[in-house]
């Protein structure tokens, strides 16, 4: 029997959760293409869910994910179109018709209309629902795209919930970000393109939010002052690491 997962439910208030999963046999799976699919598919489900992504890596064998789930709000039928567009950008044309005549019935209240909103609705503000799709989306690629059968994650993902605290958060993330040091893919994480580090210092409007709430700037999302805040952090932690592992300069990188 699974143990019930712990969750914080969106109407009690917001819940922070990192999230990992591994490939089958902790086999290396995932070259850099199959890797920025999953990068893209990251974002695309997070904002279908309604989910903030803070901070993520993907490496051959397994990625992990920050994810901010906030409190429960209603969501207006507009919002629910958009994000299903954004998920489902290149529908077939059957699927693109019945959205079109979805679009028109939620105004009138069609019932079939309503209940396509509750299917919708029940698969956002979840961080369960947000991973199985994630997955379930991915692997159904990777199969199509590699011509392979079967499971590509094993098991269930593993989720721990993170104390909304600005230490514990950087805590969390630069751990997730020297995952590209450890395994010897990057000196520094801002060279590991599937990183949220690298994807922020980039330019990522997306990824830069994410590290302006992790360091407690949430309302400042000015990118030097949140760089130089998680530069701190990531650069003394990698200093930390075994002799070889170091990243190539510690200075904060221009915006």
């Amino acid at each position: 029997m699974r143990t019930a997962r712990i969750k914080i439910s969106p109407a009690e208030g917001e819940a922070i959760y990192h999230c990992t999963t591994r490939t089958v046999n902790d086999e290396r799976l995932l070259d850099d293409s199959a890797k920025e699919t999953l990068r893209k598919q990251l974002w695309q489900t997070a904002d279908y869910c309604g989910l903030q992504i803070l901070n993520y890596a993907i490496l051959p064998d397994h990625f992990h994910v920050l994810v901010r789930v906030p409190s429960a709000a209603k969501i207006p039928d507009d919002e629910i179109l958009r994000r299903h567009h954004g998920m489902y950008p290149k529908p077939v044309l059957r699927r693109a018709a019945r959205l079109r005549a979805i679009e028109v019935r939620l105004k009138d209240g069609d019932p079939k209309a309503a209940a396509w909103r509750k299917r919708q609705l029940a698969c956002m503000g979840d961080i369960s629902q947000f991973m199985k799709m994630l997955k379930q989306r991915y692997v159904h690629w990777f199969n199509r795209s590699h011509q392979r059968r079967g499971t590509l994650w094993p098991e269930r993902f593993k989720s721990l919930i993170i104390e909304p605290k600005v230490r514990v958060l950087k805590a969390v993330s630069v751990s997730i970000d020297l995952n590209c040091v450890r395994a010897g893919l990057a000196a520094n994480p801002k060279d590991y393109r599937f990183c949220g580090y690298a994807e922020a210092v980039a330019g990522g409007e997306s990824a830069r939010a994410g590290f302006a709430h992790i360091v407690g700037k949430g309302k400042n999302k000015q990118w030097p002052a949140v760089h130089a805040a998680y530069s701190e952090s990531l650069f003394g932690k990698a200093r930390a690491r075994p002799k070889g592992t170091e990243p190539k300069g510690t200075e904060p990188e221009p915006a």
